[in-house]
């Protein structure tokens, strides 16, 4: 139950009353409670997680007074969070009345019919310029992709007749499907699918196009040996263009794509909410680019130190990678094909960028309106939630694990 507890314990007005005065309002004298134990035992229990300098707490005491009177917690056989279904039967010949719950995981929340549906999208710029910015626009459902590309065009202001739109479909971090066919029905588009839509300059459409893959350290737990794994993240960075020919002019133009994510070291904190998304939108590559960066480019002479120690630059056939140095000659790909670039970033590298805006994962966070699916509407209280906790559920029904995500 570790995750609904850390969803409990991140609810502020619920964590306030629990860490002051809370045991006067106890009600000792209810029959049918709990004598106020159950509430003693969660309140120690917070009192715990939000003492400064404590180390984890297992919340072993709280799990057995719940099981105590509440004896389908006993064990670790049960799910952290799930939903119930009300149902009420009525007999016709005795009216005896009968409520029952089933569980249920996962509420889909029905939409409205209509013609036309929205789609969003990540707009990426391919010069640097801009940060990456979700943009929804409103299509037909039997549309065809230009459609989409007009719609999306006008969002964004991008009717410039020297700029193009390439719309991809993106899958664990990689371009899985690009959707160049003008004609192609947007009806094959599911709504699940991760959209992102390149803005690439039209006057050199026959240079190579580049893509660029990030990727990180992901590290064992502390008690598991085995050796740590590279995993992409986030969206491709892809650019086009003519005069690139070494490994020196593949790093040079990767820091100029990511540079608008790179926050100044001085006031990197500061920068961040309180969900961690960054709030300066007018960061461009000659303000944001340390010192230290420009120095390894303009001189020539600290390429592989800046190389080693921020990215390492790796392109790659079947199972072999092989690494780009500052020197070495670009490789001309065979068949007119895509030069894929794997860009590996290193653990110090990951805390200076916003490495946040490159998720394409768009969550309601404030001012959620849920009054079309509430039953029982009050006029008096708000139906505009914020969302500050999830209790994550990874698998299915009979088997799987729990964590929890939390706004702190």
């Amino acid at each position: 139950m570790n995750s609904a507890i850390q969803c409990l314990a991140h609810s502020p007005k619920l964590v306030d009353c629990f860490l002051g005065d809370y045991r006067k309002e106890i009600n000792q004298e209810n029959p049918i409670g709990t004598k106020g134990e159950l509430a003693l035992a969660f309140g120690d229990l917070l009192s715990k997680l939000w003492t400064p300098g404590r180390t984890p707490v297992a919340p072993a005491i709280f799990k057995r007074k719940l099981a105590d009177f509440s004896p389908q917690f006993i064990g670790y056989n049960q799910h952290d969070s799930q939903g119930q279904y009300q149902s009420t039967l009525v007999c016709p010949a005795c009216n005896k009345k009968s409520v029952t719950y089933d569980p249920f995981m996962y509420l889909s929340l029905p939409l409205p019919s209509t013609t036309m549906r929205t789609m969003t999208l990540t707009v990426l710029s391919t010069d640097g310029r801009n940060l990456p910015s979700p943009i929804t626009v409103t299509v037909p459902k039997c549309g065809r992709l230009k459609d989409l590309i007009g719609a999306l065009s006008i969002a964004c202001s991008s009717r410039d007749i020297d700029e193009m739109l390439m719309v991809v479909e993106i899958y664990k971090n990689k371009i899985f499907r690009p959707t160049t066919k003008p004609s192609d029905s947007v009806a094959l588009i599911r709504d699940e699918d991760k959209l992102v839509a390149y803005r690439l300059p039209k006057d050199n459409q026959n240079s190579l196009l580049v893509v660029f893959m990030h990727e990180r350290v992901e590290r064992p737990c502390e008690f598991e040996r085995a050796i740590p794994n590279l995993k992409l993240f986030g969206i491709p960075f892809v650019a086009r263009l003519e005069d690139l020919s070494t490994g020196f002019d593949l790093h040079k133009l990767y820091l100029k794509l990511h540079s608008p994510l790179l926050m100044p070291a001085e006031d990197a904190c500061d920068d961040y909410d309180d969900v961690g998304i960054t709030t300066s939108e007018d960061s461009t590559m000659e303000n944001v680019l340390s010192p230290t960066i420009y120095t390894g480019l303009d001189t020539g002479t600290e390429d592989d130190q800046c190389s080693s120690s921020d990215f390492r630059f790796y392109l790659k056939d079947g199972l072999r990678s092989t690494e780009m140095k500052m020197n070495d000659p670009l490789p001309v790909p065979k068949f007119n094909d895509d030069l894929e670039v794997y860009v590996t970033w290193s653990e110090n590298t990951i805390e200076k960028y916003d490495t946040c805006l490159l998720n394409l994962e768009d969550f309601p966070i404030d001012d959620f309106e849920l009054s079309t699916y509430i039953s029982q509407k009050d006029s008096q209280f708000s139906n505009h939630y914020v969302l500050y906790a999830t209790s994550n559920h990874h698998e299915g029904m009979g088997c799987g694990h729990y964590d929890a995500s939390c706004i702190y």
